[in-house]
């Protein structure tokens, strides 16, 4: 627990971090089996390196930063309410799993951390 708390520490710039806080993130990380194979496959539709595909990463990463307030999502992003809106839409479509339900968010954030480190849903733009 300790390595894994240190570890997050130094990846995430450092300062005093307990593992009561970071619950998930160790969760995901520490996982084994086939679960890492099945959340990749959950985020593996907005893998693409174009425009479109990081643009929908950077919006589900602000979503769950922002608490799943849409309106602070959007003005983190500078976009307005419904560009959010329509990017969860199309998240929703490419992925099978819909941001705006409370499980599916979770596992979307999972997959978030598997591909991208354990603090992506804490970015903030």
């Amino acid at each position: 627990e300790a390595e894994w708390v240190s570890g997050h520490a130094m990846a995430t710039g450092g300062g005093v971090h307990q593992l009561e806080d970071h619950l998930l993130a160790a969760m995901v990380q520490q996982v084994g089996g086939r679960v890492p194979e099945l959340l990749a496959a959950r985020v593996a539709p907005l893998d693409g390196d174009d425009p479109g595909s990081r643009e929908l990463v950077e919006t589900l990463a602000t979503y769950l930063a922002c608490d799943g307030s849409l309106a602070e999502a959007a003005r983190r992003l500078h976009v307005h309410r419904n560009t959010v809106t329509y990017r969860l839409d199309r998240i929703a479509a490419l992925t099978g799993t819909n941001p705006r339900v409370p499980t599916d968010l979770m596992l979307l954030h999972a997959g978030l951390m598997h591909r991208l480190g354990p603090y992506a849903g804490a970015i903030s733009p």
